[in-house]
């Protein structure tokens, strides 16, 4: 900072200075990194040479139990191929379903969800265990308590999700490809 007293004085910051440090929030720090765990499993030949250290760097800033907790959220994001006809048929998803989708997912909590199937339209609550990236679209992989079962929900099909106070534990990974084989065939 350059600073210059008197008449006409006043403070000025070079115009080839940056910022020092950013400053994020924990739910910013956390989307950073799993953005850059998702980069990282895509596996590009280009422009991602630095993603795993970067990730690691951007890591330590947090205490080792909240290390844990991201290692464990890590694993639950999965990318897997992509299929023509996901993407003639995707839209993007309902902003409003965003945010609850992504706290239960975070916080382990259920989903009171509207999905869309075709012309059906159905009201469930769904335990979203994993996120699915099979570009273009995102699967929530869920334990579907209507269906008493474990299904594939394509995001851009929710047509309206509220956060639950029921929370869950993560079920295995295995047990979700041993109940969707066709979604998992691939991976």
């Amino acid at each position: 900072i350059d600073a210059a007293v008197g008449r006409g004085g006043g403070v000025r910051v070079p115009p080839r200075m940056g910022l020092g440090r950013v400053q994020l929030d924990g739910a910013e720090a956390l989307d950073l990194l799993l953005s850059l765990a998702i980069a990282e499993r895509l596996h590009s030949p280009l422009l991602l040479s630095t993603v795993r250290s970067l990730r690691q760097k951007l890591a330590t800033a947090f205490p080792p139990e909240e290390r844990a907790r991201l290692s464990a959220l890590r694993r639950r994001v999965l990318v897997g191929p992509t299929s023509r006809n996901i993407a003639a048929s995707w839209k993007p998803p309902r902003p409003s379903v965003l945010e609850p989708i992504h706290e239960a997912f975070f916080e382990q909590r259920s989903l009171a969800i509207t999905y869309i199937t075709g012309d059906a339209r159905t009201v469930r609550e769904v335990e979203p265990h994993y996120l699915l990236l099979s570009w273009p679209a995102w699967y929530l992989l869920v334990w579907d308590h209507l269906r008493g079962a474990v299904r594939a929900l394509r995001v851009d099909r929710i047509e309206a999700a509220r956060v639950s106070t029921r929370t869950f534990r993560v079920r295995s990974v295995d047990t979700m490809r041993g109940a969707l084989p066709e979604l998992f065939g691939a991976l």
